[in-house]
């Protein structure tokens, strides 16, 4: 439990500061400076992610992690960690995507990568406990650091954070 309190710290943090970074955005998609084809897909990369969590198809986006996430996690855990939050944050009813950035030239100097990962974009699955809720952040965020790995994008690392 101590060590999700820790990892929900962190979130938060790094929550606050990607919608810090959001809002400051070169308005090309909510943040994100590397272009309209990026952002798009990333976006949809991040709403496939969220809309596997929301259909509890644990298994499925655990097939979207980099070799470095498994080696720190295994399904199980995958699976507990995004079961810990509903319920610390409460059950969704909606999932929707937002771009931090999508250059990797700016993802550089960002802690929290997996070491040597060929860095793409880092994006957030907001959830939204009330289905009519358009609110940027929603209610909770999981943001995800997005790498390249045998020639496919995967999640290099996660994190949970509150608004």
């Amino acid at each position: 439990m101590r060590s999700l309190t820790r990892r929900v710290s962190k979130g938060l943090v790094l929550a606050v500061l990607g919608l810090l970074a959001w809002g400051c955005g070169s308005g090309s998609g909510g943040g994100g400076s590397g272009g309209g084809d990026r952002d798009a897909t990333y976006r949809a990369y991040a709403q496939n992610f969220g809309d596997l969590l929301m259909k509890d198809d644990f298994a499925g986006a655990y097939e979207l992690c980099s070799s470095h996430l498994k080696r720190k996690m295994t399904l199980e855990q995958f699976t507990a960690l995004h079961r810990q939050a509903r319920t610390d944050y409460g059950k969704a009813a909606k999932a929707s995507p937002s771009i931090n950035f999508t250059d990797p030239k700016l993802l550089k100097d960002q802690r929290g990568w997996p070491e040597g990962a060929q860095r793409q974009a880092r994006v957030f699955v907001n959830f939204h406990k009330d289905a009519n809720d358009d609110s940027p952040g929603g209610d909770y965020s999981l943001g995800l650091n997005i790498v390249s790995e045998d020639g496919k994008d995967l999640v290099g690392a996660m994190d949970y954070g509150i608004h």
